[in-house]
């Protein structure tokens, strides 16, 4: 059995950009549950990016001004207290000294949210420019939101798992 606690929290919001501000991630906590198993959080997770006008660089073949291009929203995401407690704590060692890892967020079993921030081959990233990766794996969906970060992106996400947690 589950205890819903609908605590109070100073802002139930947490972000990230993309280093160039034209990607967005948002984490927003709906609830705590208790249970036997640990404590979680009943979060939503949304993102949305900016790109190029395409049909204005398709008509005349010139970059056009910057409109939205995706977005995306997962409702229902149920993450681990204790997870996010060790992504904050990676967080803060990050900015130390910067270094790649990857964590599962969401509590045990389907779906899974998983977190990576480093180097990849497919992305312009290096161990202090690294790329943010959100991977969402259901049995009905696979998703991946990519961008690249740099320390104050990773500073924001900090300060709002610090005001949540």
């Amino acid at each position: 059995m589950a205890d819903l606690d609908h605590k109070a929290q100073p802002t139930n919001i947490v972000s990230i950009c993309s280093a160039d501000g034209w990607n967005s991630l948002v984490f927003e906590f709906k609830s705590r549950l208790s249970t036997r198993n640990g404590v979680f959080f009943v979060c939503s997770v949304s993102s949305d990016g900016k790109f190029w006008d395409r049909e204005q660089t398709v008509t005349s073949e010139m970059m056009g001004e910057l409109v939205p291009d995706y977005e995306f929203h997962l409702p229902q995401v149920i993450l681990s207290e204790e997870r996010l407690r060790e992504c904050r704590d990676h967080l803060q060692k990050w900015l130390s000294n910067p270094f790649a890892f990857e964590l599962q967020l969401s509590a045990p079993g389907e779906p899974t949210l998983t977190l990576f921030i480093g180097e990849r081959d497919d992305f312009i990233s290096k161990i202090d420019r690294p790329v943010f990766s959100l991977r969402y794996n259901s049995s009905r969906m696979k998703a991946e939101s990519c961008f690249v970060i740099d320390q104050s992106c990773v500073n924001l996400l900090l300060q709002g798992l610090n005001r949540w947690l």
